[in-house]
């Protein structure tokens, strides 16, 4: 729970610049005409202003407000927030009171979210305000501000106290369920070395090539006769329970954002459902940021928080370095590029791999 900090007081005076040049007009015309229905008019709307300003500036006191948040949120879900409004006057309550917040999104989009009408706080007695938001946007969100205004008494002058808050919201992508059987067909890696083939018990598995540092003994002799070319034997192992994802964040521009959301949702959606039959995973990210691989329910945790704060980016080059640390990964382990932008994938370089498009993987 947060409290907010007093950050300043202002007064809108739109209508009440109105009712003063109005009662002028009223006090100008008794003047010159000396007519006491005239003066008497002007007494009232001038009584108004100042009744006015003094209740006004009086019902509008002395406050503590404190907000409690959700850390973290899922895109397109409701988060409930809760506000307490208290006074800490001791005689007099305050009424007629407007609650607003101020929202800044990671994008730089700052909205205003009115929360309620509070008619009446006692004296030394506090209102408890639960409302729900929907944040339709992954990323952060900041509640930065919270606005407690009244019009109180005659609605001439807006009378507004800004309490200042830094309360910070992780919004993550949305995800779900997926039938990650269609993965077989765009893992690449599981690259397991020789020497771990050869020493596992199990069946005969099938022939490749032999390559230098292979153990002869399983060299197929009659084969390798009969084709001209040295085979060698390999053995049937289980595959790797593990899956490291690489996700591409290079974008054409804004024209594919709806398409970036999509394949960061596809990503959760992914490592939810591996997660789930028990598999290990790990994430790289275009940007460098990387996820070693693990399992639980806090590693989807920290997954998501990544995933969360990734921007598309503006570029058609790779960083190598990264490239190449999570090719290394597939010596031990299933590897799954995912990208919006195929064909910037040069076939020589993917390893074996085929490039998942969302669409794709769902159909």
């Amino acid at each position: 729970m947060t409290q907010g900090k007093l950050k300043l007081k202002k007064k809108n005076r739109s209508f009440q610049i109105g009712v003063i040049l109005f009662s002028l007009l009223l006090l100008l015309s008794a003047w010159n005409s000396g007519n006491n229905i005239l003066y008497l008019a002007f007494a009232i709307s001038f009584a108004f202003l100042i009744v006015g300003e003094f209740f006004g500036n009086f019902n509008l006191g002395k406050f503590r407000v404190y907000v409690l948040a959700p850390d973290q949120v899922v895109k397109g879900e409701i988060g409930n927030i809760w506000l307490r409004l208290e006074s800490f006057r001791k005689l007099f309550p305050s009424l007629g009171l407007n609650v607003e917040i101020i929202i800044k999104f990671q994008s730089g989009e700052i909205k205003k979210v009115f929360v309620k009408n509070v008619p009446i706080v006692f004296p030394l007695q506090g209102v408890d305000i639960s409302f729900g938001y929907m944040f339709g946007k992954r990323g952060k969100a900041l509640i930065e501000r919270v606005i407690v205004y009244s019009y109180f008494p005659f609605g001439l002058v807006r009378y507004q106290v800004d309490y200042e808050l830094d309360i910070e919201i992780l919004v993550t992508p949305r995800y779900r369920a997926l039938n990650i059987e269609v993965l077989g067909n765009y893992i690449g890696g599981c690259r397991i070395p020789v020497k771990t083939l050869l020493s596992e018990s199990g069946e005969f598995y099938s022939l490749r090539e032999y390559q230098p540092g292979d153990d002869i003994r399983y060299i197929a002799w009659k084969i390798s006769a009969r084709v001209g070319v040295w085979l060698v034997r390999e053995w049937a192992v289980s595959m790797p329970n593990q899956y490291v994802i690489y996700v591409d964040l290079r974008t054409r521009g804004t024209q594919d954002d709806e398409s970036f959301e999509e394949m960061i949702e596809f990503t959760a959606s992914i490592v939810y459902s591996l997660l789930g039959k028990q598999f290990k995973v790990g994430l790289y990210v275009g940007g460098g940021e990387k996820v070693p691989v693990n399992g639980g329910n806090a590693h989807f945790s920290l997954i998501l928080r990544i995933l969360a704060l990734v921007s598309p980016e503006r570029r058609y080059d790779i960083d190598e370095d990264v490239w190449k640390k999570f090719l290394a990964e597939g010596r031990n382990s299933r590897l799954l590029l995912i990208s919006i932008l195929p064909e910037l994938w040069d076939e020589g370089s993917l390893n074996g791999m085929k490039v998942a498009v969302p669409d794709g993987i769902r159909r």
